[in-house]
């Protein structure tokens, strides 16, 4: 038997942000009772630890291989959406390099993209 004294239990939590969800998550291991542990106690505590830190190893790993969403947006959307002015456009366009333009940001939560193409057929039509 193992006492208390002899050991400090303290309560194991490991927060771990998951950008999956969005939210923090904790995990928390507290026996019932604390007095005394057996070395099986203790195993078993490992054991739950070392499940916890596998599946917190996965989450991270699933939303590193994750790859955003992407969504395509007319020029003409893009302008309405963050509301700015025709030529406050282009002169981000103009001041962009020719090759490599687009405009890249987030809308509820998606990844957003206006291609160089829809620039300049946008400035053709209008």
């Amino acid at each position: 038997m193992i006492n208390n004294q002899n050991y400090i239990l303290k309560i194991f939590s490991v927060y771990v942000y998951c950008s999956v969800h969005l939210k923090l998550i904790r995990f928390v291991i507290m026996p019932v009772n604390a007095k005394i542990l057996t070395e099986e106690d203790l195993d078993i505590l490992n054991q739950k630890i070392k499940d916890l830190e596998g599946k917190i190893f996965e989450l991270m790993n699933r939303k590193q291989n994750e790859e955003p969403q992407k969504e395509f947006l007319s020029v003409k959307e893009f302008i309405n959406l963050i509301g700015v002015s025709r030529s406050t456009f282009e002169n981000m366009k103009n001041e962009s390099d020719p090759n490599k333009f687009k405009i890249d940001f987030i809308r509820r939560g998606t990844r957003v993209f206006v291609p160089r193409r829809e620039v300049d057929r946008y400035f053709k039509e209008n």
